[in-house]
């Protein structure tokens, strides 16, 4: 795969380097009519050029320089080529697992693949393109999962409400401090829908993730190393309660609320084809 990654990155390099080398035929004066070169361009240089000009821009003629929209081209190429690469891997490791779980350790490298966490007064995110990333894909994530909730929970529109204030807060239409009082009150909420079915309890999932989806918004995501006391638990973000809710359980319960593998391979896969999506 590493051998892979490297020959097509040389691949595109090396397509790049051809596109900028424009060269030109050199005609030497003395022999104007000489077609050793056929098929590249006729150039006729003056005598002096043989003397001050380097042998390459004599044979060659000048390479430009690449311009911004060359070097943005090369940028959005090679980062297609990691993430693309990245892509590959996170699947490769839910497809080895038995319960097809998508594990903490490599969801946090996913999501500061984004670019750092950074925090004003250590609390409130700072509104970088990372987090704006972050904050899209939470949404996004949601947004798939809001049909488990719209089917089973028709009466509250919390989760709905809770998406219409995550794309607010990318956009500056609300504030900070409008977000966390309605966190506040969607958790409550949320905890009053509780039913009494597996389809119910599992249509509540989508609530919590839509609460972890505003939390985002404010804070961004969690990327520390856990502590001994918590080391064998999953972290309870938003994307482990949406997988939660489109597989029907979490991989580490049992019996009734066990997700199903097949369908969190599904998700999961998703997930990370969305997140390439969105870092380009």
């Amino acid at each position: 795969m590493v051998l892979d990654f490297v020959f097509d990155l040389v691949q595109k390099v090396t397509r790049f380097r051809n596109r900028s080398d424009q060269r030109v035929r050199i005609v030497h004066p003395s022999h104007p009519h000489d077609d050793s070169w056929t098929g590249v361009t006729d150039t006729v240089v003056p005598d002096e050029s043989h003397t001050s000009a380097s042998i390459a821009e004599r044979r060659y003629g000048p390479t430009p320089a690449p311009n911004r929209t060359e070097i943005r081209e090369m940028h959005d190429c090679i980062v297609s080529m990691v993430t693309s690469a990245a892509v590959r891997r996170y699947k490769a490791s839910i497809r080895d697992r038995e319960d097809s779980h998508f594990v903490l350790p490599l969801r946090k490298e996913l999501w500061q693949s984004f670019g750092p966490v950074e925090r004003a007064d250590g609390t409130r995110a700072e509104r970088t393109p990372a987090h704006t990333k972050r904050v899209r894909l939470a949404i996004t994530t949601c947004q798939k999962v809001l049909p488990v909730w719209e089917r089973q929970i028709p009466q509250s529109d919390i989760a709905q409400r809770a998406l219409q204030l995550a794309e607010q807060s990318l956009t500056g239409e609300t504030d900070d401090k409008t977000v966390r009082e309605a966190v506040n009150r969607f958790v409550t909420g949320v905890e009053n829908t509780a039913g009494t079915t597996t389809a119910e309890l599992n249509a509540q999932l989508v609530g919590w993730a839509c609460c972890k989806m505003l939390s985002l918004a404010l804070s961004d995501c969690y990327v520390g190393e856990k502590t001994v006391h918590d080391a064998a638990l999953d972290d309870w973000d938003y994307s482990l309660y949406a997988a939660g809710a489109h597989a029907g359980g979490f991989p580490f319960n049992e019996r009734a609320f066990q997700s199903d593998p097949d369908r969190l391979q599904e998700f999961w896969f998703w997930y990370v084809e969305q997140a390439h999506r969105i870092a380009e």
